[in-house]
């Protein structure tokens, strides 16, 4: 740890460090929370009391569970100290965005893009046991939660369809029991900020978002979210995706099959896993040599190869 703050005194401890003629109010910001550890509290100390850019953005990024307002007040400091990282984040941070102050439904559309992109790019932090990375791993879905939200508010439907699926990669589900367990993969702290929420919105409340994000959806046709809609509460309400209970495979039904019936019949692949995960051989062929009919090429090929497990394991 010694090493970490030498680093980020050397990053920004050269600029500006008199305060760049910035002033901030120290009441602003919060300098003590139930939810910091010992790390994120020294950090804050080092950004306020020594001007420290660096600092202020480690706190911003690490800090996920703060109040939106808080972190950008951490960022914004970060920036003004001269800290480049943070002027970068900036540009793409939801309360300056276009999104925000001018209800561009374009510019929330380009910052969801990102969002995905980034979250693809950092996809291997899952697995580093540093809770640093993992916090900011869940950190670009919920950034990119706020840009889909207000997107949705404005009447996309499609941005709709992304704040259910930025708030289902934040929602606890089925993995809690497994992945997480492995203290490989996550650790202790982590899983603390994930079961916690992040900025305003408990886990309760990111459950209900990606739930009624799809419902709404689904009801109005949208079949895609259908599928999500389905999937989401296999996993987040089935307890064991792969042997649901009668109540759940009856309540996930109804979606599959509202998919089922037009191209690309991924809810009949979906339909078919869920009777296949259940042991029901027979309508699980059913619904997948529906889903054979599929223009998409990934949907019958995943259909063939359950269709020949079923196969080889009727020999």
């Amino acid at each position: 740890m010694k090493c970490k703050f030498a680093i980020l005194g050397l990053v920004s401890g050269g600029i500006c460090l008199g305060g760049c003629g910035i002033v901030h109010d120290y009441n602003e910001y919060e300098l003590e929370s139930p939810s910091d550890t010992t790390e994120i509290r020294h950090y804050k100390n080092i950004c306020v009391n020594q001007r420290n850019g660096a600092a202020c953005y480690y706190v911003y990024e690490n800090g996920t569970y703060l109040s939106d307002e808080m972190r950008d007040k951490y960022l914004q400091a970060g920036c003004s100290l001269g800290y480049q990282k943070a002027c970068d984040s900036v540009r793409s941070s939801f309360i300056s965005s276009s999104c925000n102050l001018n209800n561009d439904v374009s510019d929330c559309s380009d910052k969801v893009k990102i969002f995905w992109k980034q979250s693809s790019v950092d996809n291997d932090l899952r697995f580093s046991n540093e809770r640093k990375d993992l916090t900011k791993y869940y950190g670009i879905f919920y950034e990119g939660l706020k840009f889909a939200k207000k997107g949705c508010e404005l009447g996309s439907e499609k941005l709709c369809l992304e704040q259910g699926n930025f708030a289902r990669k934040l929602s606890l589900n089925y993995l809690d029991s497994q992945e997480y367990s492995d203290s490989t993969f996550y650790n202790k702290e982590a899983i603390q900020v994930k079961r916690a929420g992040f900025g305003k919105y408990s886990q309760d409340e990111i459950s209900k978002i990606a739930f009624n994000s799809y419902k709404q959806l689904c009801d109005k046709n949208y079949l895609t979210a259908c599928v999500e809609l389905g999937d989401f509460i296999e996993r987040h309400f089935g307890n064991d995706p792969y042997k649901l209970s009668d109540t759940v495979l009856e309540d996930v039904k109804k979606y599959y099959l509202k998919a089922c019936k037009t191209d690309p019949f991924n809810g009949c692949e979906k339909l078919g896993d869920a009777y296949l995960h259940n042991g029901n051989k027979k309508l699980a062929k059913y619904y997948y040599e529906k889903a054979l009919n599929s223009s998409s090429e990934v949907v019958r090929e995943n259909v063939r190869l359950n269709l020949l497990r079923i196969k080889n394991s009727e020999k």
